[in-house]
């Protein structure tokens, strides 16, 4: 007991200030999740497909979700991932989710390392509370989406190769294996990972032997990470060499037939535009939330985004190179080559489908932004010496405050949605809406084996694949409502929203029998029989 004692007395103090920040960053991102986990349509399919695996009922796949916008799909470990959790904790949508959550929780502690690499130990400390209550980064820990989990594998990748470089032996062989997972599993997650992280691998090793020659053994090093991030995509190598190639072949036809007809001025304008709103967005979660076109100014939060993204972003990218050149440590200047190397690969892979981003691609640089942050913290702190406590406290204090603001009002949105009939903003479903309505369709009595499923479109678009995955896990089989099966006798559950109720039963009542209404808050299911 005296040698526990004294063990928790040795603690620094900046170890329980970071534990604090991990707990906080836990409560935020855990709280809720059931109910308030989102549940479109992409996560039933995923879930669906995910379910079948988890009851024996078709192999593991060789392949993941597809990348938007063509039939490319990324490697499978985003379902392994769900696969694995599913066999532990249970086939349901939010225990599917704990992956993401896992890889969001662990991001915190490995952002504070990773920022320990060049910042003070008390700015990294600062910049990591910061992100543990970042509404962006929490938004994304609650739901399943193969991107959500790049910020975690982003930052290990980065950390690992600083890491390798600054080690020996053993060690180096660790740090060398923890960069070919992060290869290995990040180019599964995201296109641009793909392409990027292969590449400044390579043109980092290019530049370690460039730099140090006599280093020894660099080249097993880079043969480890190679190695290691080919092991973790056999099964898309095998996909591939089974199909001839079929998948790759997808990769190449969605890019060439991509077209726009803005030249690479106004879209290397457009990915400025973009790179400065996330930036905003993920330190402050002011300005716009998903959109990232604030040119021409028309809103206040346009404004934000030009004053305060410019400032952060284009500032923060000038200081960095800056810093660049300014600096004697190798360790910190290959630490600001690397971040700078990265997120120039980012943007330059970003700009032939620059009017295709939102802020929702920015998942994979979700880091950048605290560190431009944390150089111009750095720039006013050597500026202003005495007052460095004060002007850091004030600066974080009120980026704090915004996001906590912002996470405070949206889980009050989310707890409302079962309560309130306002359908403003309606983008997402969400788990506990859409099991209240699950349960209640389940739970009418002489129900037929089929049921049918209509109601507004825009809502059936978002809710209708989420209601049948988790209908047929109660044993009835939900069908959407076609002319093929539009019979009479056959009962139909309408989705509307709850505010067009008596509009919608009025015109259900010309060729139905109205038998029953209940509200979910937002939504509504109308239950009719066919005359």
């Amino acid at each position: 007991m005296v040698k526990m004692i004294n063990i928790v007395k040795n603690i620094k103090k900046e170890t329980w200030i970071l534990l604090a920040i991990i707990l906080v960053g836990i409560f935020l991102r855990t709280y809720n999740f059931h109910d308030g986990l989102r549940f479109n349509a992409d996560q039933a399919r995923d879930a669906t497909l995910v379910g079948e695996v988890i009851n024996g009922e078709t192999g593991w796949p060789l392949l993941g979700p597809k990348a938007g916008g063509t039939d490319f799909r990324l490697g499978p470990i985003f379902y392994e991932f769900q696969i694995i959790a599913g066999k532990i904790f249970g086939n349901y949508p939010d225990k599917l989710a704990y992956p993401d959550l896992f890889f969001s929780l662990l991001s915190i502690p490995l952002l504070f390392f990773f920022l320990k690499k060049y910042f003070s130990e008390k700015l990294a400390l600062a910049l990591t509370a910061l992100f543990a209550v970042s509404f962006y980064a929490i938004k994304y820990a609650h739901f399943a989406w193969n991107p959500n989990s790049t910020p975690f594998w982003t930052m290990l990748f980065l950390y690992a190769l600083l890491q390798l470089a600054e080690s020996q032996g053993k060690h180096r062989i660790f740090w060398s294996v923890m960069a070919g997972v992060a290869v290995g599993v990040g180019v599964q997650l995201h296109t641009f990972l793909l392409v990027v992280m292969p590449l400044l691998t390579i043109a980092y090793f290019v530049y370690l032997r460039i730099e140090v020659p006599k280093k020894n053994n660099l080249w097993k090093s880079f043969m480890i990470v190679f190695v290691v991030s080919i092991f973790l995509n056999i099964p898309q190598l095998y996909n591939e060499a089974k199909t001839g190639g079929d998948n790759v072949k997808a990769l190449f036809s969605g890019v060439t037939t991509k077209k726009e007809d803005e030249n690479l001025l106004l879209k290397a304008g457009r990915v400025g535009e973009c790179f400065m709103t996330a930036t905003t967005f993920t330190i402050s979660s002011v300005g716009e939330s998903d959109q990232c076109n604030f040119l021409p100014v028309k809103t206040a939060g346009h404004i934000v985004d030009i004053l305060l993204g410019g400032l952060l972003f284009l500032g923060g990218l000038g200081l960095g190179i800056w810093r660049l050149v300014k600096e004697t440590s190798e360790d910190r200047k290959r630490f600001l080559g690397l971040i700078l190397s990265y997120a120039g690969l980012m943007a330059f892979f970003m700009t032939p489908v620059a009017y295709e981003l939102s802020l929702r691609y920015f998942l994979i640089i979700t880091f950048l932004p605290f560190i431009f942050l944390g150089l111009w913290l750095e720039f006013l702190i050597q500026k202003f010496k005495n007052n460095e406590v004060v002007i850091t406290l004030t600066i974080m204090i009120i980026l704090i405050a915004l996001n906590l603001w912002t996470v405070r009002d949206n889980f009050i949105a989310l707890n409302n949605y079962t309560e309130s009939s306002n359908m403003d903003g309606f983008d997402n479903v969400y788990l506990g809406e859409l099991a209240m309505m699950a349960n209640y369709i389940t739970a009418q009595n002489n129900l037929s084996q089929d049921v049918l499923l209509d109601g507004n479109s825009q809502y059936l678009f978002k809710a209708s694949k989420g209601l049948i995955y988790l209908t047929e896990k109660q044993g009835v089989h939900l069908q959407p409502l076609n002319k093929k099966n539009s019979v009479a006798g056959n009962i139909v559950f309408t989705l509307i929203s709850t505010e067009s109720k008596d509009n919608k039963i009025k015109t259900l009542e010309k060729n139905s029998n109205v038998l029953d209404f209940k509200s979910f808050g937002r939504f509504g299911l109308i239950k009719s029989l066919r005359n």
